[in-house]
């Protein structure tokens, strides 16, 4: 009688228990049925809100001006600075993000000594911009370029002659780094106590990033 009592009495706490686990798992699985319903109504919400935002914006109409980049004066550019080309004082962006250095065809046209253009056709070279955009360009000139404080010392250069646009139309020329690793490396050679302008300082300090604002292809 006592083993009989004492296994229905373990019955019954097994029966309990298992009673109370299949409790739980009915809470459980109610739960995760209202999320799951709570999840598809709000999902619902966000797609007819995103639909009847969208039907009230193209309905609207499209009256913004085009977008335009600002012009600023050419003193509130820190990277632009003086020089001279073939004797002629200019100023310049001295951008150590181009290879490449180049003079706008008006740029060229205002030099006193103008230099004959070089056809760049038959070697099918593209440049692009750092944006993939097309650089358009007439060929190429030899000039002579001087560097303020470095006046003893001159560098001839091939120099790009590119198309007239909005950008170049106030600073016609651009210095790239095969012009502004040159200073550098005089700077460095003679060891020169002469004041380099801030302007060319930036661009030589910026020769340790790696980036190229263009691309040569033959394709």
């Amino acid at each position: 009688m006592s083993l009989n009592s004492h296994t229905g009495a373990t019955n019954t706490g097994s029966q309990t228990k298992g009673i109370h686990q299949i409790a739980v798992s009915a809470d459980s699985s109610d739960i995760e049925c209202r999320l799951k319903s709570l999840e598809l109504s709000v999902d619902k919400q966000y797609n007819a809100f995103t639909q009847r935002l969208d039907q009230v914006l193209s309905a609207l109409p499209n009256n913004r001006p085009p977008q335009q980049r600002p012009y600023y004066p050419t003193p509130n550019y820190q990277d632009r600075g003086r020089g001279s080309l073939n004797g002629c004082l200019f100023t310049a962006l001295i951008d150590s993000g181009s290879m490449v250095t180049t003079i706008s065809e008006n740029g060229l046209k205002s030099l006193s000594e103008k230099p004959q253009i070089i056809p760049l056709d038959t070697l099918g070279l593209k440049l692009s911009t750092a944006d993939g955009s097309l650089l358009k360009y007439c060929g190429y000139v030899e000039g002579t370029i001087c560097v303020p404080s470095m006046s003893n010392i001159a560098f001839d250069v091939p120099i790009l002659v590119i198309k007239d646009n909005s950008f170049n139309r106030n600073c016609p020329v651009s210095v790239g780094t095969n012009v502004i690793r040159l200073v550098r490396d005089i700077i460095v050679s003679h060891d020169s106590s002469e004041v380099i302008p801030e302007e060319w300082n930036i661009a030589i300090a910026s020769l340790n990033v790696i980036s190229f604002a263009a691309k040569l292809s033959t394709l």
